[in-house]
């Protein structure tokens, strides 16, 4: 329990620790009054907007058979489904049996 005598001010920080996958935390102090209840007072409310990288891959083959020498082109399609910005390298390792031949980048 606080006292405060008047013009007394008190001020309290704390760390939280986010656990929301994404969307939106409401937060708001409540005070209550022990010795009167009707001057409970509520604060303002504060909203931070949680955002999250999320990427949805899809890897695809034009050809479902082929024989040596064949060129078979894989698609790779990669979405940021999530509200934050994703910045990294995208890497496809090739096994010992595929030749690189010509990668393009784009929107297509």
């Amino acid at each position: 329990m606080v006292t405060l005598k008047p013009g007394q001010e008190l001020k309290l920080y704390f760390k939280t620790k986010i656990v929301k996958e994404d969307g939106k935390i409401v937060n708001r102090f409540y005070g209550i009054n022990a010795e009167n209840p009707d001057f409970n007072k509520d604060s303002n409310t504060v909203e931070t907007q949680v955002h999250v990288r999320k990427l949805m891959v899809n890897k695809a083959v034009d050809e479902a058979e082929a024989k040596t020498g064949d060129t078979l082109t894989y698609k790779l399609t990669v979405e940021n489904t999530g509200t934050a910005k994703w910045v990294e390298t995208l890497t496809d390792k090739l096994t010992d049996d595929l030749q690189a031949l010509k990668t393009e980048v784009g929107s297509f």
